[in-house]
Parts: structure tokens; sequence; C-alpha cells
């Protein structure tokens, strides 16, 4: 009788969701010194947002990382007024963004938490190490960053090794269903083969060739918030843009790169987070400290979804400092999505490799996600709904989650351009003022950003229902009930009620 009316709740709240979810770049204006406001550089990055943000706390105390031991509250409610000034309160639909049916009946493992979902801030850039994380139960492809300096941590962000605090770090995230089955250069197609065959030594390989031991540099723009179903440690997810430096070398410098302005949050989310940037321009600024001029190398490739709006981007050098790039998309509502591999060439390259943040940890990451997946293991983080499900998914079907997947959809096959034959030229520029770092300042997103409606995104509702339908098949529609006492009852509306198919109904008459 609890599952019904849980049922009849989420519907009455989906009807509530009519618009996208839209977020745009915030101005520099506000004032606080609670211990989970954001501060970042006044001028942020191209894009207007902003750049490696970190709390007030690590700034007042750059030896304390969030959440303080007071007041106690911020630890699982980061929103409460106490805690920030920057989200609303009571926060708006796209500052917590939590599950729908059914999603809802699995979410909330971990009976501590307040929030089974996300706690949203808004859209940022970070600049850091990163590494492979993992392909996740949710078809996450998860990423670690490192910060330069730390900025944007709290203290239950996971560590790449036991003990060693000064190595935890953020995660980028993206549906791998939103990006990685559209892409179509070599790079990104063998990258994501590579990924499913779960070696790491492999995937790292990819990710730094030259010096598989040594991560590399990359440039992440997506929606940054705390992830509070995984015991509210920060994450930029969904990633709207990325870019890692898989080869630092002046003769073949090159950026794997991916840019959209649209995308989800995972298993225990329900929207389309859709990023309003300037005339739908994605801007990138990709760091090199050299005064030798670059030149695009025919070996480059270029896609995109809708090659007649987005074309090869612009390409400026910024002498002295690196490279600005320049992606024009179509709206955020037509879910487009481009993918480059960049190869420049540099001429009088001064450049000069920077002491490396990391090296790569391979065998340490591969025994943290073994670890942090092992049934009953709550030594990395409360067990979550995403990592149970895998298990029951594995335990009957001998099989990674990741194996099930749901094709994109036909109006999102993406188009290829043809290879660039003839080097594009690079605009020079000198470094102006703009491009170095100024004070900190306090900032608090306006409130006529904030839409009153949000969209569900219908796809991933759609993939959901399946996977669940077929951990239902699997076990005979009778699954363990030990973490999810209805989930019998889940499985007959699944399948009888047809309660999915219904819910996907409405979705998609709200986006229409």
């Amino acid at each position: 009788m609890a599952c019904g009316w849980a049922i009849v709740l989420i519907s009455l709240l989906a009807g509530c969701h009519k618009k996208p979810v839209q977020w745009t770049p915030p101005p520099s204006i506000g004032s606080g010194n609670q211990p989970f406001d954001l501060l970042w550089p006044s001028d942020g990055d191209l894009n207007r947002l902003p750049l490696n943000p970190e709390w007030e706390t690590q700034v007042s105390n750059p030896q304390q990382l969030p959440p303080p031991a007071s007041p106690e509250a911020c630890v699982r409610e980061p929103y409460l007024p106490v805690c920030t000034d920057q989200i609303p309160s009571p926060p708006p639909p796209k500052n917590i963004d939590v599950a729908v049916f059914p999603n809802i009946l699995i979410c909330g493992l971990d009976p501590l938490a307040k929030v089974h979902g996300h706690v949203n801030w808004l859209p940022a850039t970070y600049i850091g190490a990163i590494q492979w994380w993992n392909f996740a139960t949710d078809f996450d492809y998860n990423f670690a960053l490192l910060p330069g300096d730390y900025q944007g941590l709290t203290q239950y962000n996971m560590e790449l090794t036991n003990g060693n605090p000064a190595l935890r770090f953020i995660e980028p995230e993206f549906d791998s269903n939103e990006t990685v089955v559209r892409f179509t250069t070599a790079w990104w197609t063998k990258f994501a083969r590579t990924v499913d065959t779960g070696n790491y030594a492999a995937i790292e390989a990819m990710l730094s060739p030259s010096d598989p031991t040594r991560a590399p540099q990359a440039v992440v723009t997506g929606l940054f918030g705390l992830d509070c179903e995984h015991d509210c440690r920060s994450e930029v997810h969904p990633v709207y843009a990325l870019a890692i430096e898989i080869d630092d070398s002046p003769g073949d410098n090159t950026w794997a790169i991916f840019v959209r302005n649209w995308g989800n949050e995972g298993f225990c989310s329900a929207l389309d987070h859709q990023m309003d940037f300037d005339q739908n321009q994605v801007k990138l600024f990709l760091p090199r400290l050299s005064n030798g001029t670059s030149a695009v190398l025919p070996s480059t490739e270029f896609a995109a979804t809708d090659t007649s709006v987005t074309t090869f981007p612009a390409i400026t050098q910024v002498q002295g400092q690196g490279t600005e790039m320049t992606f024009t998309l179509p709206g955020p509502q037509e879910h487009a999505l481009a993918e480059l591999v960049l190869h420049l060439q540099w001429t009088g390259d001064t450049y000069k490799r920077p002491k490396v943040l990391i090296r790569s940890l391979t065998a340490a990451m591969a025994s943290l996600q073994a670890s942090a997946e092992s049934p009953g293991s709550r030594s990395v983080e409360t067990q979550n709904a995403e990592s149970y499900l895998g298990q029951l998914y594995r335990s009957k079907l001998n099989a990674a989650p990741q194996s099930f997947k749901m094709p994109a959809p036909a109006a999102a096959a993406p188009q290829k351009n043809a290879r660039i034959a003839v080097p594009h030229t690079v605009e020079m520029k000198k470094a102006t003022s703009k491009d170095v770092q100024s004070e900190l300042h306090k900032t608090k997103p306006p409130s006529e950003v904030t839409p009153s409606s949000s969209t569900i995104a219908v796809d991933k509702l759609r993939r959901d229902c399946e996977y669940l339908r077929a951990i239902c098949s699997a076990y005979g529609n009778n699954p363990p009930t030990d973490k999810v006492q209805n989930f019998a009852q889940l499985c007959q509306q699944l399948n009888e009620g047809d309660a999915c198919t219904q819910a996907v109904g409405r979705a998609t008459r709200q986006v229409r």
C-alpha cells in the first residue's frame, strides 16, 4: 500500500515539470561567509563561469575541508540557509535533483541521507590532473579529477589511496548513453571499447600514451554540486565539456575533447540540465605556457550530430598562455554533441612540463573500485542504489551492468564530418589582463535565472525502466528485499500495471 501511495505522490510531483532546467552564467555578485558558499576568481573562465571554485571554508582555513563539524546539519543538508546563501530556501527544482518513479523506490539505501539525489550550485570549470575512475552501474563514465589546490573538495570525496587525504578527487561524470554511444572519431570510439574491457592499465595507456605512469591534465566544464546519494561529496555532473591532453609533445600536442550543452545526473536523478551558453557557444581554454606558435595538423578529427550548425571550432592562440576554442552548438533542447581529437604542432615551443600533481595509480584505483563494489562493503562509502543494482545484475546474469545498453534515439544519430585535410590557421593574440587570475569574490546566482519548473530526462527514464525490468526478470520478478523491501511489488508494477510506460508517456507529453 505504501508503494502505491509513493506512485501517486511521484505522479503528482512529475506533473509540475513542464519546462527545461536551464542554467545561465552567474554574475559576480552577493556576499556571505557560510561554509558552503563558493568563491572563485572574479573573471571566471571564457564562458563567464566560475573557474576552480572553492568553498569559503577552504579560503578562510586552507587546512580544513568541508563539511565542518558545526553546524552539523550542513553535513547532510548543505543547502540550508545556515550553510550557504547561494541556494534559495526552499531550493527550486533545478537545485535539488532526485529520482522519480521507478528509481525513487530504489534510491535511498543510506538511512542517514536527507537528499536521495543531487544538490546543485551552478555550472563551473575545473582544471587539474585526471585519470579514469569507473564505468558506473548507472551507465555513467566517471573520471577522477584532482584540482591543483584541492578546490571544491569535501571530507567525503573519495581518496585515490586510503589514508592519503591529499589525493582526494572530484568526479566528472556523464551518461554514456547520451555521449559515448554517439561518438564516431577514432580515438573516442577506441576509448569506449577499451573501457568496456575493464582493463585499467589499457585505459590509462590511452589517456597518457607517452607515459602511462603520469596522469594528464584536463579541463572540465559542467554542473557543480554535491551528490548526497553518495555521502554529499562534490562532483561535476553532468559534464558539458571535457578536454584531456593525451599528449603534450610539441610535435603532436593532442587533446581529446567533447562538447555539449545538456545532460542528466545519473540513476538517482530525473532532470535534463540544459546550459544556456551565450549564443550557444561553448568556449574552452587549453593551457600551455609557451611563446611558440601552433598549427592544426591534418590528423585532427571532428564530428558533430548537427553539422549544419556545429562546424569546426574557432581557434585562437593566446601567446604564452594557451589556446582558446569556441564551439557553436544548436540550442540545448536539440541535445547536440560535438567531438574533436585536436592535434597541434608547435614551432619555437618554450613549454616546460609542470611538476606533475599525481602519478597514475592504476593498481590503487582498481583496488579501490573493487572494494567499493564488493557485497556489503562500506569501507569506501555508504552502499548506494547503483552499486546494489549492479551486484544484483552481475550475480544472476554474470555480466557487467554496462553490457546492458539502450541504443541512442534514431533522431540523435551522429553525422560525421569528413576528416580535415589541411591544417587550420590559428589566430594569434597577446595575453591581456583578463587572462590573469584576480582576487576572489563571493558570488550568488541571481533569482531570475531560477526556473519555476523543470523537464524529465525522458530517454534516461526509459533506459532506467528497461534496466530494472531486466533485473526483475532475472530474479523471476522476486528480487531480494534486504535493501528494497517493496522490490517484488515494484517488479509487478513495471510489468503488469505498466506504470513505467505511463510515467514515460507523461514525461514525453510534458517535453513536447
